[in-house]
């Protein structure tokens, strides 16, 4: 019967090969069919047996280690029954040093304890289990110290060190696949060559009997392990974070419970450069949840997120090489044209219409400054009435533009922008006695540059029309509108 388990420790070394440790940690119980499962605190004092040390004689820098476990146990249980178990602790911990403060170590074990803990026929009922983490000594080599003293903020402060990071994927709350989804959209920074924060916006879609939706924030921190095993480097092709944080949102399940979540959780995040400023990321996670009244109380739950991340700023070759400004007189206008899918907010209220529909839109503009950009937009949305019937709306609107990518960095022209848009103008649509109506809409545009003349576009945005643009067929709603994920391309004059 597999549980998850989580355990925070302190040790000391009274001596090379000689060192004691106090655990504290938490694991669920599962019991047989017919029994409640049962919560565990259990506290560890253990005896550590360093091998290195015994057998080959101290040595600081070594990459390995491996540590005999072997200590007493206490157990104090939830539930009905018997609450408290005295037990015998061992295990062999294996220690992989990344720098001479940081480690990672995978440590199998076993715990024995008496049999009513799982209700076993036999006498002793053994708990095995491996715990894989992070250990921090306190006292680092002269090598780090060393390395320390000679480390160059002025590259680390002209590095890039706030980033964007859009991640999606799946995750896992039982044995059993259930179709779900996760998307998360983060922004952070580093502050310290080793440290950095990160806020997200996630929402999560879980497609079981509950039918659980939820949107929620989290703040992270993270540790380069990259940086701490080889030093700071801001052109590294692949870098490994370790993260820990707390999350906190709404839900929605069992069709009719809307509840705080909240919970800490925790994970790896790997960063592949493919260019300067563009990471792939793939971000393994775990994280439990306090979800009132659904399936438990606390649920366990792995994700699995990839995607991308933009980095903002520049390194100091990339200064160097700039160190003219840009010209910002010139006056470039485009043009361009996209299409994709889109949801009409109708659609959730009523159940005869066809979910997905689509839509394009025809787009002219230019940036005035660096920083601000003005476009002209015409877009054709077809929207359902029913499964069979559909309604052409157009839609005429001028839009403003905020470059950040110009905000954070002060460059322009580069191949990756990002840039938020906000508009108003008026919309006409097809079906009877339909009025012309006010239009506002807003979005996020991502642009990369191909060439220096074409460019490609993904534009997630939102409009919304007063609701007489639907004639006879309006449903006394304030407003209708539809959500839209055009990709497109343009074309620089």
């Amino acid at each position: 019967r597999i549980g998850a388990a989580g355990t925070l420790s302190i040790g000391k070394w009274f001596s090379a090969p000689a060192g004691l440790r106090l655990s504290i940690g938490g694991a669920e119980l599962r019991q047989p069919a017919g029994f409640k499962k049962r919560y565990s605190t259990i506290a560890d004092l253990d005896f550590l047996w360093n091998l290195n040390s015994a057998f080959v004689g101290y040595n600081p820098d070594a990459k390995i280690e491996t540590n005999v476990v072997l200590g007493a146990s206490a157990a104090c249980l939830s539930g009905e029954g018997k609450k408290f178990f005295p037990g015998l602790h061992a295990g062999l911990q294996g220690i992989w040093k990344v720098s001479p403060s940081v480690g990672l170590y995978l440590e199998p074990n076993v715990r024995a304890f008496d049999s009513e803990i799982a209700r076993a026929s036999h006498r002793v009922a053994l708990m095995p289990g491996i715990n894989v983490g992070l250990v921090y000594r306190f006292n680092t080599s002269p090598e780090y110290d060393a390395y320390k003293s000679h480390l160059d903020y002025r590259e680390f402060l002209s590095s890039r060190r706030y980033f964007f990071d859009l991640l999606g994927g799946v995750l896992m709350r039982s044995r059993s696949w259930q179709p779900n989804c996760a998307v998360s959209l983060g922004f952070g920074k580093w502050y310290t060559p080793e440290s950095a924060w990160r806020i997200n916006g996630e929402y999560e879609y879980y497609n079981t009997g509950a039918n659980y939706r939820s949107l929620s924030l989290s703040a992270d921190y993270l540790l380069s392990l990259s940086t701490l095993a080889g030093g700071f480097d801001s052109e590294r092709s692949f870098d490994l974070d370790a993260f820990v944080g707390m999350n906190a949102g709404i839900a929605h399940y069992n069709h009719k419970h809307n509840s705080i979540i909240w919970g800490p959780r925790a994970g790896l995040r790997g960063r592949i450069g493919v260019s300067p400023a563009v990471d792939i990321i793939l971000e393994p996670q775990v994280q439990l949840l306090a979800i009132p009244n659904y399936t438990r109380r606390f649920n366990p739950e792995a994700r699995l997120l990839a995607g991308l991340s933009y980095k903002i700023g520049r390194t100091r070759k990339e200064r160097s090489a700039h160190a003219s400004a840009t010209d910002l007189s010139e006056f470039r206008p485009y043009v361009g044209i996209a299409g994709g899918p889109m949801l009409y907010s109708e659609s959730f209220s009523n159940t005869s219409f066809r979910k997905v529909s689509w839509g394009f839109n025809a787009t002219a503009g230019g940036w005035l400054t660096g920083t601000s950009g003005l476009q002209l937009s015409f877009a054709y949305d077809c929207v359902p009435f029913n499964r069979i019937v559909n309604q052409e709306i157009k839609t005429l609107s001028l839009d403003y533009m905020l470059n950040l990518t110009h905000v954070f960095t002060g460059e322009t022209d580069r191949r990756f922008e990002i840039s938020p848009m906000a508009g108003i103008g008026f919309g006409w649509g097809s079906c009877r006695n339909s009025k012309t109506s006010l239009a506002l809409e807003g979005g996020l545009r991502a642009s990369y540059r191909l060439t220096d003349n074409i460019g490609l576009t993904l534009t997630p945005m939102v409009t919304v029309w007063q609701p007489r643009i639907n004639g006879e067929k309006h449903n006394g709603h304030h407003f209708v509108g539809v959500g839209r994920l055009p990709l497109g391309i343009t074309y620089r004059f």
